[in-house]
């Protein structure tokens, strides 16, 4: 009982919650301040270089009219109008001198706007202009370099300069040599050029100079390292590896080879790893972001990170709002309330353990990171997406991007112990968990959605949880 000023006596109101959308509002504009704040600090950041470095020219008559003839071309890129950018930079580059930070900036972007003209001749031209313009040497001097540290001491051949796009990519030189490999093939090599500071150079800079040899088993299933040069003054690194000559291998035939190289990755646990990469790779990814519209970056980086109760909450409400709009709501929905119980209530994501069930994965299984030589030799590349995630992670991506059918992937994985058994129980159910996620992921034009999930998610959701209750009963006649 409360009294007020008068010493009469009144029922206390219960306090009133605000809304959760008022709570949504405040973070959104937190949000916003916070963007507005970090592109305010870039802009102050860059004038204060600007002055550094180039005092005299910081309210040139040159330097604003660049700067002008930027803006409009990024205007012009924003709407993908390649021409009229062209126009902007090549006018930005007449107007004279400027900064040395916007040539290099008009250097590297007439290449890529070049790109989606096809023009291959001027794309590579421009390129090779910021390249040397930022080593502050000709390129050639720099292949010249490289062909010195190519195993053979007396290398002959020629070497390419190719530009194929990329906003971090710089492009890569092919190494033809006329020597004759321990093989018996032509010793090709292939230098990867790149922002040094990006993430996929700096994780490939990791795999091959500490990863793969901490663990050889890696060896088998990834080229050759030559040689790593890395410029910190002009932020480009060049990665010199063996080139595999062979086909794609993205074929039933082999599919054992790409279960093999799954296996031998997930045999480096997450505790084996944590010692030998950076802390920001070391944590699996833990995305607070709006899971509104399930972008396909942000849905590796959730499904990676399923050790929280957080990120399924979010996962599950995202499913929930995905199959409002469509017509089999109560089918979908009753599927996707087995999957809130198994996972949620049934607290399925608490056992797992971050040291023994996740573990060292490539992040981009697909075909065009997969080669068999002419030796039948089978090759995993481009390493610069690995990261730390559950067993089976990969497979699952790999499965869904092939659109197999459930019956395919139960039949010739799941049931068969040769090609599954490195997997346990609860490895298996948050693999199957990972593959429904990615097939509400999926566009459902190409196919009728009824057909769908009668094949697909039904018995998968029924597989999942043949595994899961008695997996459950025996923890708790261990308890």
């Amino acid at each position: 009982m409360s009294y007020n000023d008068k010493g009469q006596s009144y029922k206390s109101r219960p306090e009133e919650k605000a809304p959760v959308f008022y709570h949504k509002k405040i973070l959104n504009l937190i949000v916003y301040c916070f963007q507005y704040a970090l592109n305010t600090v870039r802009k102050i950041k860059s004038l204060v270089y600007d002055l550094v470095k180039e005092p005299g020219q910081l309210f040139s008559s040159e330097l604003r009219k660049e700067r002008s003839c930027i803006r409009r071309a990024r205007r012009a890129m924003h709407n993908k109008l390649w021409g009229e950018a062209v126009k902007c930079l090549q006018e930005a580059l007449q107007e004279g001198p400027g900064s040395s930070k916007g040539k290099a900036f008009i250097y590297r972007e007439l290449a890529r706007c070049y790109v989606r003209l096809n023009e291959p001749a001027k794309v590579e031209g421009y390129m090779k202009a910021y390249l040397e313009f930022n080593l502050g040497s000709q390129l050639q001097d720099v292949i010249r370099n490289i062909q010195n540290k190519l195993y053979f001491q007396d290398w002959s051949g020629y070497s390419h300069y190719v530009y194929l796009g990329g906003r971090c990519n710089y492009g890569f030189i092919e190494h033809r040599a006329k020597e004759i490999g321990p093989a018996g093939n032509k010793a090709n090599y292939l230098t990867k050029i790149a922002r040094a500071g990006s993430t996929g150079a700096r994780k490939e800079k990791i795999f091959y100079l500490t990863l793969r040899e901490q663990f050889p088993h890696l060896k088998n299933i990834s080229p050759l390292l030559v040689d790593f040069t890395e410029k910190i003054e002009a932020d480009i690194s060049f990665l010199t590896l063996e080139k595999i000559n062979g086909e794609i291998s993205d074929d039933k035939r082999y599919m054992d080879d790409i279960i093999e190289a799954h296996k031998i990755m997930s045999e480096i646990n997450y505790d084996r790893i944590k010692d030998y990469i950076e802390y920001d790779d070391l944590k699996p990814v833990f995305m607070l972001d709006d899971l509104r519209n399930f972008p396909g970056r942000r849905a590796k980086h959730t499904l990676a990170s399923i050790y929280s109760r957080n990120i399924n909450q979010k996962i599950i409400n995202w499913l929930d709002n995905k199959v409002r709009a469509m017509e089999e709501f109560e089918e979908l929905k009753a599927q996707i309330d087995k999957l809130k119980h198994l996972i949620l209530e049934m607290k399925m994501y608490e056992r797992l353990s971050l040291e023994e069930n996740y573990c060292l994965t490539h992040g981009d299984f697909n075909k065009t990171n997969f080669l068999k030589n002419q030796e039948g030799k089978f090759f995993v590349l481009d390493w610069g997406s690995y990261l730390v995630a559950p067993k089976g992670y990969d497979l699952a991506h790999y499965f869904r991007r092939k659109r197999l059918k459930w019956q395919n992937i139960e039949r010739n994985f799941l049931a068969r112990p040769e090609k599954s058994g490195h997997l346990t129980e609860l490895e298996k159910i948050f693999f199957i968990y990972t593959l429904v996620v990615l097939w509400f992921m999926e566009d459902f034009s190409e196919k009728p959605l009824k057909e769908s999930h009668v094949e697909f998610l039904i018995p998968a959701m029924a597989y999942m949880e043949k595994l899961a209750i008695p997996s459950r009963n025996k923890t708790d006649m261990l308890n």
